[in-house]
């Protein structure tokens, strides 16, 4: 993981704000604005470790136009609460740091069906 402390070497934003705020490296303040973001969204899910958002079903799309998570791969995943959410359009965040683990807990699991298979290449 890389660990830059000079906030003056990234763009002025969210991220940028978070290191010169609390004096963080860039990938700590990036985790901490992705929770920022997302801590309220419903389809915002922690799997295994892994950060993923559920975005909308895309349907009647265009894949040379527009994008779709996962490369339109249908996937479901069932919430902690026993809320089901299937989707074509799995965003990864990737996993989540070790410090901030307690902050952002596992809230969901994979389906039977998808447990196990690689969903989709991740760089």
């Amino acid at each position: 993981m890389m660990h830059c402390m000079d906030p003056e070497e990234f763009m002025k934003g969210d991220i940028r704000t978070i290191m010169e705020e609390k004096g963080w490296c860039f990938s700590c303040s990036a985790w901490q604005n992705i929770y920022n973001d997302k801590k309220d969204d419903p389809r915002w899910l922690r799997i295994e470790g892994e950060s993923w958002v559920a975005g909308p079903v895309a349907s009647g799309f265009n894949r040379n136009m527009n994008f779709v998570g996962c490369g339109g791969r249908v996937m479901t995943a069932v919430k902690n609460d026993g809320e089901v959410i299937t989707s074509n359009n799995w965003w990864h965040q990737g996993d989540v740091p070790e410090c901030f683990k307690e902050l952002m807990p596992d809230n969901a699991k994979w389906s039977n069906e998808d447990k196990g298979q690689k969903f989709c290449n991740v760089l």
